[in-house]
């Protein structure tokens, strides 16, 4: 009795398993193509089987097991690759077996530079009924010939290694940086790859690559930038000239098309290794060596040249000449004007004449009250150009001092004490001084 009552629960769980695992794959209403893809064990070279899972969309579930497919190809592959493909457009019969004739083609970039291309060998498709839902289920077997492949993997590393073959190592000229842009380009790539890869591969791209290394730390320090524009020292016109000291110890050769960047934007010298340059008053000029050699090195290590003295956007370069008949009022405008970075020197570019203009009155006893301004006239240092401005610039404004005596008083107005504005003042000065300068 126990026996017959075991296999009768025996019978009742394996028809409830049966109809659970028929619930979850469904009922084929539909099927097309080889079967025998979907159960094949057998792995052939060359070719690699897909399985969707279920899509109510025919495409999804085509696109799935494409994808399932190729990726097998790129785990065997073992190469880091980045897929971009098109879209997928389905000219596949349904109905009849005989327009299983589709093919797709689907590139993979190996970082832009390889292709793969995959086509469709076989494919089987079957149309499931679940929980009154219709599904595809999709297995395709894609045609891949790997040793096909590796040849134009292996050939692109030998078409670049000719190609930067070609490069001159004893001069800094335009080829042979974008030579060396492009073996940084790819150096990378190269280290990720390099394992399938064979010897002589690896042999002559690291030997290739050392000889770029070597050859730009030698000569990128030869590499001279003049300015012969001959402007005045506040001009933003410039005319460089990129030369290359090397060839010989006595003849300066210029460099024609050579790819530079002048603060991060790209310029190529011409026919006669110049660049006509306005510069931003507001930016030092830095020149540095190719279109993409900042990917790679630090800029102090590619720049050639640095400019920062031609803008009077700075007050450390310009240097001033202050003058006054009054000692207290020279060394008072002296000290302001060096607390803004000023400098001071006989060989000036502005000469500045202040000339106090106070009238000072007894209020108390003992007690006297300066009122003052101070005319300002400028000087460029090689022409009659004059422009005159007033301190306080507000005419209605005074500077004032006081003190027990007259002298007292008018002293403590120079050396502006009490007056609260003087940065604002010397801010005008600064507007005024630039305009002067950049005319």
């Amino acid at each position: 009795m126990n026996k017959y009552l075991v296999s009768f629960f025996y019978f009742i769980a394996v028809l409830f398993i049966s109809c659970s695992v028929n619930r979850q794959m469904g009922k084929i209403i539909e099927q097309s193509g080889d079967v025998v893809i979907k159960n094949q064990k057998t792995i052939r070279k060359n070719y690699y089987i897909g399985h969707s899972q279920s899509y109510i969309d025919f495409d999804e579930a085509l696109r799935n097991s494409i994808i399932q497919a190729q990726t097998m190809i790129l785990n065997e592959l073992g190469i880091s690759i980045s897929i971009s493909s098109t879209e997928i457009s389905t000219i596949l019969g349904r109905n009849n077996d005989e327009d299983l004739s589709y093919f797709i083609e689907r590139d993979i970039r190996l970082e832009s530079e390889h292709d793969i291309q995959t086509r469709i060998n076989r494919i089987y498709y079957e149309k499931v009924l679940m929980q009154n839902t219709i599904f595809y289920r999709v297995w395709v077997e894609l045609f891949f010939d790997i040793d096909d492949f590796y040849r134009q993997f292996h050939q692109f590393w030998i078409t670049e290694i000719n190609n930067l073959n070609r490069t001159n190592f004893e001069t800094m000229n335009s080829n042979f940086i974008l030579n060396f842009e492009r073996i940084l380009e790819i150096k990378q790539k190269f280290d990720d790859e390099k394992k399938y890869l064979t010897n002589n591969i690896i042999r002559d791209f690291e030997s290739l690559n050392n000889q770029f290394m070597t050859s730009f730390n030698t000569n990128h320090r030869n590499i001279n930038v003049r300015d012969i524009s001959n402007n005045s020292k506040f001009s933003n016109n410039f005319v460089f000239i990129i030369i290359d000291e090397t060839i010989t110890p006595t003849v300066m050769s210029a460099i024609p098309n050579l790819p530079v960047q002048i603060n991060n934007v790209n310029y190529l010298t011409n026919n006669q290794g110049l660049i006509n340059y306005t510069a931003d008053y507001n930016r030092p000029i830095v020149l540095t060596l190719g279109h993409h050699l900042h990917r790679h090195f630090p800029t102090r290590e590619i720049a050639i040249y640095f400019n920062d003295s031609f803008s009077p956007f700075f007050n450390r370069n310009v240097t001033l000449s202050v003058n006054s008949r009054e000692e207290t009022v020279r060394n008072s405008f002296h000290r302001l004007f060096e607390r803004r970075g000023f400098r001071m020197g006989e060989r000036f570019d502005l000469s500045i004449d202040i000339f106090p203009i106070e009238t000072t009155q007894i209020i108390a006893p003992n007690q006297y009250l300066t009122d003052l301004k101070f005319r300002v006239d400028i000087r460029t240092s090689n022409t009659n150009y004059l422009r005159t401005i007033y301190i306080p610039s507000d005419m209605n404004e005074t500077i004032r001092g006081h003190g027990r005596t007259e002298m007292e008083s008018r002293t403590n107005a120079y050396n502006m004490e009490w007056f609260g504005r003087g940065e604002e003042e010397l801010i005008k000065f600064e507007q005024v001084v630039r305009e002067i300068l950049t005319l």
